[in-house]
């Protein structure tokens, strides 16, 4: 049997202290519950913080990239100046040149562009937007039917001051040539480079040349090397009073000193000799005079070709005319597709606003690493020193692991016990009162004791009064410890 008197006595005595430090404890959790709402909106604002970040992050990068291409551009001007000999002065036209050429969607790069800028302006000598057109013109060229730059140029120059031709005009040329299959032995260029000075000699223009080449082409000649060599070896023959050459002349009825006047004065009295001495010989009737004239005159280049392709030389009549604007619709049709017209924006924004940004930070980054190579030792000190600390402050964490990660896991709890032990104090108030006015029935009292919550509470107390012991008993190092962590990551 049980003493309800003494019973009830000490647990009146004894539920006081216990009741009050549930309350205080209960306060203590409300204002813990009070800062945790602190916390979450300071959590919100970290993670705005996070956000804000990221945009920066962003930024950054895209500064990276305006200075990336910044560098890439001055890497090319850097190819051009050492291929030109450019001075720096020289370089501003250059530069200018480079950018449009690459905002103008020709090139596959800058460096593309750098290498095609300096073959045309040392082949040509041409400046601003005379160059800039001719390099665009021998890019679409090349992109079009793979010619090189170098030879195209070569080509396009040696048309320009043998025939006064402009750059338009020699690539509109060289354009209606490949169109027409004249280049179907892979020299037409070459040709163009070795055969327009005897062409020109002959009285000869641009036109004339290449309706030439497309004349004799038709008459069988398999390759238009073989034409213009034909007009080399006359152009040379009919000047040099040979015997042979001579002979050639009065044979076909010609007074041979008033022919090699005509041909020594060039131009249109060069050209209309020409058509003379050609015309004649392809009217002979004599065969074997016809052929004799015919190689003293053309060399084996007559054998090779044949009568009908030599009469063929003496039409220069044609659709070649320098005029037409082949090359402009090439390009219009080349360049014409959806991911060209994208490059072409990509690269408006490049010029105009990437490349400006670029070209500012550049310097600014450059003297950023020049003050770090200068500074370094002082700065590897510095950063050793941070190290030091924060591998301290990792290490007492890592060390403590075994008192953390239970005081942590212990604190949580407690939060999560709130809700029971705030339904808990009344209850117990509740229950004392019950015991003290039930003196005469064990029954009732053995009933309230089977339902006891004072086991539960028992429990959820000790394990968060150790973990709080625990947490107090560390504190001060903790926090220290944190303070010389967030201290040195601050520094870094």
């Amino acid at each position: 049997m049980i003493d309800l008197g003494t019973l009830v006595a000490k647990i009146q005595v004894d539920s006081g202290n216990s009741i009050s430090d549930l309350q205080n404890f209960q306060k203590n959790v409300e204002n813990a519950k009070n800062k945790s709402t602190g916390l979450k909106d300071t959590l919100k604002k970290l993670a705005a913080g996070f956000a804000l970040g990221a945009a920066i992050k962003k930024t950054a990068d895209a500064v990276v990239g305006c200075v990336k291409r910044a560098d890439e551009l001055k890497e090319s001007l850097n190819t051009l100046q050492t291929q030109t000999g450019a001075t720096d002065e020289e370089m501003q036209g250059l530069g200018d040149s480079l950018k449009n050429i690459y905002a103008d969607n020709y090139g596959e790069s800058f460096d593309d562009i750098a290498v095609a800028l300096a073959e045309v302006k040392n082949q040509t000598n041409l400046t601003g937007t005379e160059l800039e057109r001719t390099t665009e013109n021998a890019l679409a060229l090349s992109d079009t039917f793979d010619f090189e730059i170098q030879e195209s140029t070569r080509a396009a120059d040696m048309m320009m001051k043998q025939f006064g031709v402009t750059s338009d005009e020699a690539f509109n040329l060289i354009a209606q040539g490949a169109q027409n299959g004249l280049d179907k032995n892979g020299n037409l260029l070459d040709s163009i480079n070795e055969y327009s000075v005897h062409f020109k000699q002959l009285g000869f223009d641009a036109e004339d040349m290449f309706n030439m080449f497309s004349n004799g082409a038709k008459a069988g000649v398999f390759d238009v090397d073989k034409l213009g060599d034909a007009v080399k070896e006359f152009g040379i023959r009919c000047k040099d009073g040979s015997n042979t050459t001579i002979e050639a002349f009065e044979s076909l009825g010609f007074n041979a000193d008033e022919l090699q006047q005509k041909f020594a004065q060039g131009g249109e009295s060069a050209q209309d000799a020409f058509q003379e001495v050609v015309t004649a010989l392809n009217n002979c009737d004599d065969e074997v005079v016809k052929n004799t004239a015919g190689v003293n005159l053309f060399g084996t280049m007559w054998e090779d070709m044949g009568a009908d392709a030599v009469k063929a030389l003496t039409d220069t009549n044609g659709e070649f005319d320098k005029t037409a604007d082949n090359l402009n619709k090439i390009k219009e049709i080349k360049y014409d597709s959806l991911e060209n017209a994208f490059e072409g924006i990509k690269r408006q924004i490049e010029t105009g606003l990437v490349l400006p940004i670029g070209e500012k930070l550049l310097p600014k980054l450059n003297e950023f690493a020049n003050y770090i190579n200068d500074n370094m030792p002082d700065i590897k000190n510095t950063v050793e020193s941070v190290m030091d600390g924060i591998c301290s402050a990792i290490s007492f964490v890592t060390d403590n692991l075994n008192i953390i990660i239970p005081i942590l896991a212990a604190a949580v709890a407690g939060f999560t016990a709130f809700q029971i032990i705030s339904t808990i104090a009344p209850l117990f108030t509740m229950i004392q009162t019950a015991i003290a006015g039930t003196t005469t029935v064990q029954a009732a009292l053995n009933a309230v004791m089977v339902a006891n919550p004072f086991g539960a509470v028992a429990v959820a107390l000790a394990a968060l009064v150790a973990a709080g012991v625990a947490l107090y008993m560390n504190w001060d190092t903790i926090k220290t410890k944190c303070e010389e962590l967030l201290a040195k990551v601050t520094e870094v």
